[in-house]
């Protein structure tokens, strides 16, 4: 299951019993990196973990509060990183099988956002990646908006003045 390129890596990865958190807890442990799963869901998140640790992963689960900022400033010198994932509106399990948005409110999503899909988990644990290897080795304290440019304009500024193209 793992590979070498984050090998003597650790992750820290919150709301992660399902969804984005455990595909980015999967990617993580896949690329070698030893990952901390957290979520107020312990159960779930405990069996996540699990999976990754049968998957030839390592991995465990926890409760813990990510203080991003504060961990860069007090460790960056000693190299360690800290960065926080702000996502946006992504298809997840839980809404594939419960349909409880309205379809006005999914085609408000999809014209507002600046990429032409709704993202996907692996779209979020692809950026995690990246943040995690050494391509990122100048990046830390920050918070990354990763929602198809929604945060970048005012929301329903598109219902407003019609698709753009």
């Amino acid at each position: 299951m793992t590979s070498a390129a984050l090998k003597d890596r650790v992750a820290i990865v919150l709301d992660s019993a399902t969804g984005i958190g455990a595909a980015c807890a999967r990617t993580l442990a896949a690329r070698g990196a030893i990952v901390i799963l957290a979520d107020i869901a312990v159960a779930a998140v405990t069996e996540t973990a699990a999976q990754i640790v049968a998957a030839g992963g390592h991995a465990v689960a926890t409760r813990c509060v990510q203080l991003t900022r504060s961990v860069a400033t007090r460790y960056g010198r000693q190299g360690i990183r800290c960065n926080a994932i702000l996502p946006g509106f992504v298809k997840v399990e839980r809404q594939h099988t419960d349909d409880t948005a309205s379809a006005e409110f999914r085609q408000s999503l999809a014209r507002n956002h600046l990429t032409p899909y709704i993202g996907e988990p692996q779209d979020i644990a692809n950026v995690v990646a990246f943040l995690a290897g050494d391509d990122s080795r100048f990046v830390t304290g920050h918070l990354f908006s990763v929602d198809g440019g929604l945060s970048a304009h005012q929301g329903m500024y598109a219902d407003l003045v019609g698709d753009v193209a």
